[in-house]
Protein backbone atom coordinates (compact mmCIF):
# COMPACT_ATOMS: atom_id res chain seq x y z
CA UNK A 1 0.00 0.00 0.00
CA UNK A 2 1.70 3.24 -1.13
CA UNK A 3 2.14 6.19 1.20
CA UNK A 4 1.12 9.73 0.30
CA UNK A 5 4.49 10.09 -1.43
CA UNK A 6 3.84 6.86 -3.33
CA UNK A 7 6.57 4.89 -1.57
CA UNK A 8 5.56 1.51 -0.09
CA UNK A 9 8.90 0.97 1.65
CA UNK A 10 8.60 4.00 3.94
CA UNK A 11 5.23 2.83 5.25
CA UNK A 12 6.81 -0.44 6.40
CA UNK A 13 10.03 0.94 7.89
CA UNK A 14 10.84 3.18 10.82
CA UNK A 15 11.74 6.72 9.70
CA UNK A 16 14.51 7.13 12.31
CA UNK A 17 16.47 3.89 12.00
CA UNK A 18 15.15 2.25 8.83
CA UNK A 19 14.23 -1.01 10.56
CA UNK A 20 10.96 -2.72 9.70
CA UNK A 21 8.12 -1.18 11.71
CA UNK A 22 5.18 -2.64 13.66
CA UNK A 23 3.11 -3.27 10.49
CA UNK A 24 5.94 -5.13 8.75
CA UNK A 25 6.71 -7.04 11.96
CA UNK A 26 3.07 -8.13 12.36
CA UNK A 27 2.94 -9.40 8.77
CA UNK A 28 6.20 -11.30 9.20
CA UNK A 29 5.00 -12.75 12.51
CA UNK A 30 1.79 -14.03 10.91
CA UNK A 31 3.91 -15.61 8.16
CA UNK A 32 6.20 -17.26 10.73
CA UNK A 33 3.20 -18.69 12.57
CA UNK A 34 1.74 -20.04 9.32
CA UNK A 35 5.08 -21.66 8.44
CA UNK A 36 5.30 -23.33 11.86
CA UNK A 37 1.72 -24.63 11.52
CA UNK A 38 2.62 -26.09 8.13
CA UNK A 39 5.48 -28.10 9.62
CA UNK A 40 8.19 -25.43 9.41
CA UNK A 41 10.76 -24.77 12.09
CA UNK A 42 9.92 -23.40 15.51
CA UNK A 43 10.44 -19.68 15.95
CA UNK A 44 10.80 -17.29 18.86
CA UNK A 45 9.92 -13.65 19.39
CA UNK A 46 12.04 -11.44 21.62
CA UNK A 47 10.25 -8.31 22.81
CA UNK A 48 12.76 -5.68 23.94
CA UNK A 49 11.88 -2.55 25.89
CA UNK A 50 14.68 -0.06 26.50
CA UNK A 51 14.87 1.08 30.11
CA UNK A 52 15.06 4.85 30.74
CA UNK A 53 14.99 5.88 27.07
CA UNK A 54 12.50 8.64 27.87
CA UNK A 55 15.02 10.07 30.34
CA UNK A 56 17.57 10.34 27.52
CA UNK A 57 15.10 12.25 25.34
CA UNK A 58 14.00 14.50 28.22
CA UNK A 59 17.52 15.23 29.45
CA UNK A 60 19.61 15.37 26.28
CA UNK A 61 17.00 16.01 23.59
CA UNK A 62 15.29 14.01 20.88
CA UNK A 63 18.21 14.32 18.46
CA UNK A 64 20.41 12.43 20.96
CA UNK A 65 17.57 9.93 21.50
CA UNK A 66 17.40 9.34 17.74
CA UNK A 67 21.17 8.77 17.60
CA UNK A 68 20.88 6.34 20.51
CA UNK A 69 18.14 4.44 18.62
CA UNK A 70 20.50 4.20 15.61
CA UNK A 71 23.23 2.79 17.87
CA UNK A 72 20.84 0.27 19.45
CA UNK A 73 19.72 -0.70 15.93
CA UNK A 74 23.32 -1.39 14.89
CA UNK A 75 23.99 -3.53 17.96
CA UNK A 76 20.81 -5.57 17.58
CA UNK A 77 21.47 -6.05 13.86
CA UNK A 78 24.88 -7.52 14.71
CA UNK A 79 23.23 -10.18 16.89
CA UNK A 80 20.67 -11.54 14.44
CA UNK A 81 21.24 -13.99 11.63
CA UNK A 82 20.28 -13.47 7.98
CA UNK A 83 16.85 -15.12 8.22
CA UNK A 84 15.90 -13.36 11.46
CA UNK A 85 14.09 -10.02 11.66
CA UNK A 86 14.72 -7.11 14.00
CA UNK A 87 12.02 -4.43 14.02
CA UNK A 88 11.37 -1.19 15.84
CA UNK A 89 7.82 -1.31 17.11
CA UNK A 90 7.90 2.30 18.25
CA UNK A 91 9.56 4.61 20.75
CA UNK A 92 11.78 2.40 22.87
CA UNK A 93 10.34 -0.97 21.77
CA UNK A 94 12.07 -3.47 19.50
CA UNK A 95 11.26 -7.05 18.56
CA UNK A 96 13.19 -9.89 16.97
CA UNK A 97 11.71 -12.89 15.18
CA UNK A 98 14.20 -15.74 15.26
CA UNK A 99 13.64 -18.87 13.18
CA UNK A 100 14.82 -22.31 14.39
CA UNK A 101 15.13 -21.13 17.97
CA UNK A 102 14.03 -24.49 19.31
CA UNK A 103 16.11 -25.11 22.39
CA UNK A 104 15.80 -23.00 25.49
CA UNK A 105 19.57 -22.76 26.01
CA UNK A 106 19.87 -20.97 22.66
CA UNK A 107 17.02 -18.59 23.56
CA UNK A 108 18.63 -17.75 26.87
CA UNK A 109 22.02 -17.20 25.19
CA UNK A 110 20.46 -14.82 22.64
CA UNK A 111 18.65 -12.91 25.40
CA UNK A 112 21.91 -12.57 27.30
CA UNK A 113 23.70 -11.29 24.15
CA UNK A 114 20.92 -8.74 23.60
CA UNK A 115 21.16 -7.52 27.20
CA UNK A 116 24.95 -7.33 27.01
CA UNK A 117 24.79 -5.32 23.77
CA UNK A 118 22.28 -2.84 25.15
CA UNK A 119 23.80 -2.54 28.62
CA UNK A 120 27.26 -1.75 27.21
CA UNK A 121 27.60 2.06 27.47
CA UNK A 122 26.96 4.11 24.33
CA UNK A 123 28.79 7.27 23.30
CA UNK A 124 26.43 9.56 21.41
CA UNK A 125 27.50 13.04 20.31
CA UNK A 126 30.07 13.19 23.08
CA UNK A 127 27.75 11.89 25.81
CA UNK A 128 28.34 8.59 27.61
CA UNK A 129 24.91 6.96 27.96
CA UNK A 130 24.05 3.90 30.04
CA UNK A 131 20.65 2.30 29.50
CA UNK A 132 19.23 -1.15 30.14
CA UNK A 133 16.52 -3.33 28.67
CA UNK A 134 13.72 -5.66 29.64
CA UNK A 135 13.21 -8.70 27.43
CA UNK A 136 10.25 -11.03 27.01
CA UNK A 137 10.43 -14.22 24.94
CA UNK A 138 7.60 -16.16 23.31
CA UNK A 139 8.06 -19.45 21.46
CA UNK A 140 5.99 -20.01 18.35
CA UNK A 141 5.25 -23.69 18.00
CA UNK A 142 2.56 -25.82 16.39
CA UNK A 143 0.10 -24.94 19.20
CA UNK A 144 0.26 -21.20 18.50
CA UNK A 145 -3.10 -19.97 17.19
CA UNK A 146 -2.31 -16.42 16.09
CA UNK A 147 0.24 -13.64 16.47
CA UNK A 148 -1.36 -12.13 19.58
CA UNK A 149 -1.44 -15.53 21.30
CA UNK A 150 2.12 -16.30 20.24
CA UNK A 151 3.64 -13.08 21.49
CA UNK A 152 1.98 -13.15 24.90
CA UNK A 153 2.18 -16.88 25.57
CA UNK A 154 4.80 -17.85 28.12
CA UNK A 155 7.31 -20.53 27.31
CA UNK A 156 7.26 -23.85 29.09
CA UNK A 157 10.88 -23.49 30.10
CA UNK A 158 11.55 -22.36 33.63
CA UNK A 159 15.08 -21.26 32.67
CA UNK A 160 13.80 -18.77 30.12
CA UNK A 161 11.25 -17.35 32.56
CA UNK A 162 13.93 -17.04 35.22
CA UNK A 163 16.28 -15.34 32.78
CA UNK A 164 13.63 -12.80 31.79
CA UNK A 165 12.64 -12.25 35.40
CA UNK A 166 16.26 -11.62 36.37
CA UNK A 167 16.69 -9.05 33.60
CA UNK A 168 13.57 -7.23 34.82
CA UNK A 169 14.45 -7.42 38.54
CA UNK A 170 18.06 -6.40 38.15
CA UNK A 171 18.32 -2.94 39.68
CA UNK A 172 18.83 -0.45 36.91
CA UNK A 173 20.23 2.89 37.97
CA UNK A 174 18.87 5.96 36.29
CA UNK A 175 20.77 6.51 33.05
CA UNK A 176 24.00 8.37 33.53
CA UNK A 177 25.24 10.97 31.10
CA UNK A 178 28.71 12.38 30.87
CA UNK A 179 30.93 13.82 28.15
CA UNK A 180 32.84 11.07 26.34
CA UNK A 181 36.17 12.45 27.58
CA UNK A 182 34.94 12.00 31.16
CA UNK A 183 33.80 8.45 30.29
CA UNK A 184 37.23 7.57 29.01
CA UNK A 185 38.93 9.14 32.03
CA UNK A 186 36.60 7.32 34.42
CA UNK A 187 37.34 3.95 32.84
CA UNK A 188 41.10 4.50 32.73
Amino acid sequence: MPTASGNCATSLHDPVCGLPNRIYFSERLERAIAEVRNGGPTAAVFYIDLDHFKDVNDTLGHHIGDELILNVTRRLSEIIRGDDLVARLGGDEFAIIMICAADNYSLQAVAERILAAICTPFVVSGHGINIGASIGIAVIDSCTQNARCGVFRSTSSRSIRVSCARSRRRPMPRPSFMPSSASVAASA
